[in-house]
Parts: C-alpha cells; structure tokens; sequence
C-alpha cells in the first residue's frame, strides 16, 4: 500500500530537478538544487503556508526561498561564482514555478518567456530546438503526476461529498458502480457494503481517492478544504490492519485535512487507542451520539478533538453550548 502523497512529492522534486539543470545548465549544482526544492516542498506540500487576501501561493513560496537565497549568498560572500549559482538557482523558481501549472499554448507562451530569460540570464543563444526539448520535459514531468494519481481513479467506485453548515469542511462516503444481482435487495447490498469487513476493506479504496483529491486541491492553491472520511470502529481491534489504512494518509498535510469520523463511545470505549491516533498527528471528527454523557469531564475532552459533530436537536445540545466549544459543528 502506497502513501500517494509521499509519492507524489518525490515525483515533484525529481521534475524539479530535471527542469533546473534543463533551466541553469552547466551551473546546476544538485547540493543548492536539493536545498531550495525542500523548501519549496514543505510550503507548497506540507501545508506550511498562510493564505492571506491579496498574497498568492507564488508569493508565500517566493518570499521563503528569497530568504534561503539571501542566506547562502551571505554564507558564500567570497566566493563570487557560487553567489551567482545561487542567484540562478533563485531564479529558476521566479521563472518557472508557472511551468507546472500550465498546459497547452498557455504553456508555450510560459516557456516562451522562460526561454528569453534563460538567454538573458545565462547570455547563451539557444535554437528552437531547445524550446521543443524544454516543452516536452515539462510535459512529461506533468505526466509523471498525473499517472500516479490516476492509481487512485476507479470506475467501479467514487467519491460523493456533502456539505456541512462549516465553511470548507465535507463529509465524504466512497459509493460504488457495481451491479447487482436483482435477487439482492437494496437494503442487503447497502447492509453489506457498510459493515463489517467489507466496510474495512472500503477504506483503502476511500482513503486513496480522498489522498488523491487533496493533492488536487494543493494544486490548486485550495489549502482550506477539509474532508471528514469515514472511519470502521471495528478496525481497532486489528492493529496491523489499522496501520496499514492509516499509513495511506500518514502525511502531515493530508492527516490536516482528511479527518477521521469516529462515534462518542469511542472516548470509554478505545480511548488509549484514539489518543494514540491524535498523538500521531490524526485529527478527529467526533460524532457524538444519543448516548453521549453532557458531564463536565466528557465536555472539557471534546476541545481536544479537531471538531465535534452535534445535532443541534440533541438532549445534551442546550449543555454544550454553555461551555462555548469553538470545535462544534451542526449536522
């Protein structure tokens, strides 16, 4: 079982890698290559990014890798040739950045710019031969891409999303396009799909298509889209089958945004169990239920949870709402 985004992010650095010594030439130095690509990784992929009005993804990378330029030429202040590396370096990410995101002649005229910069910057004339080579390296890298992801892609399942009363958050369930025999009634083939091991073995379908769909959303400059995603209570009893799941999106930036739905009864019930997941960098959405017990210690508990899922025509809803919990969500 693959992690589909760590996956991804060594498919990203290799393309990096590929177009800036395609970019710098001669002058590609991978040691200062590999430094800048880090960071460039961790803002654009791990989520560590404030999306501010008026301040573009490009922006944010910008500004990080600017400083890391401004570092390395002050390390290597006597050395003249090596400040000049590092400024190219610099400049393959304010140029090329776009690259990635464009297609088709939006695409062409990206490289087109990048072309003339390249000559201006490196003073070196380059044949159109070049712009073709340059144009087929960017678009096998964005090939690269979009074959891993297409590994989640299925035609017998797929993703239906709804919306709570939260901004950006939804709630997903993976549905199927497999026919039946008619001798099955609807109800025994949803009975059947939604519990017991085949519920188990759903989620590795679900949790790759919802990995996948937030490498989407990055790409997109969307960083705010959260899904909470279904979680098989019953999987707690079988720790390697557990891990294995989790380690699908054991990944600082999806385990943000994919959260896993678990019912109240699991705060007595498997509690060790469940504050090992959050210790692990998991983040819950906990459903409470009927049964759920509006004392004073159950309540303080529910602000260690990324939120709480509540329906606000519930016995208990009057209780909360006395605490103020800033995690709560109707449904």
């Amino acid at each position: 079982m693959i992690n589909l985004m760590n996956e991804y992010i060594k498919i990203v650095k290799s393309n990096m890698n590929q177009l800036m010594k395609s970019f710098i030439d001669t002058r590609y130095v991978k040691g200062l290559a590999d430094e800048f690509i880090d960071i460039y990784t961790e803002i654009r992929y791990f989520g560590l990014i404030e999306i501010r009005k008026g301040f573009t993804v490009k922006n944010s990378v910008l500004t990080e890798l600017r400083k890391k330029k401004d570092e390395l030429i002050e390390e290597n202040k006597l050395d003249y040739k090596r400040q000049k590396i590092i400024e190219l370096t610099y400049n393959f990410f304010d140029s090329c950045i776009a690259l990635n995101e464009k297609n088709g002649e939006e695409l062409k005229d990206e490289i087109e710019l990048v072309f003339k910069l390249r000559k201006e910057l490196l003073d070196i004339e380059y044949s159109n031969d070049y712009k073709q080579e340059l144009y087929e390296l960017v678009r096998d890298c964005t090939n690269k891409k979009l074959e891993l992801l297409s590994m989640v892609d299925s035609n017998k399942f797929y993703l239906k999303f709804s919306n709570y009363k939260t901004t950006n958050l939804k709630k997903v369930v993976v549905k199927y396009n497999i026919k039946f025999p008619t001798v099955f009634s609807n109800n025994a083939i949803s009975k059947a799909f939604d519990s017991g091991v085949v519920l188990e073995d759903k989620m590795f379908v679900e949790y790759n298509m919802i990995a996948g769909q937030i490498i989407k959303d990055i790409e997109e400059g969307n960083y705010r889209k959260q899904y909470v995603v279904e979680f098989p209570e019953s999987i707690f009893d079988k720790p390697q089958k557990l891990l294995r799941l989790l380690e699908i999106i054991n990944h600082p930036s999806i385990q943000d945004r994919a959260l896993l739905n678990i019912n109240s009864n699991a705060i007595t019930e498997n509690r060790d169990k469940l504050y090992d997941l959050i210790r692990s960098g998991y983040k819950i959405a906990l459903n409470l239920d009927e049964n759920f017990e509006a004392n004073s210690a159950n309540i303080q508990r529910l602000s260690m949870f990324q939120y709480v899922l509540v329906d606000t025509k519930a016995k208990y809803y009057e209780e909360l709402e006395k605490y103020r919990l800033r995690n709560l969500v109707e449904i």
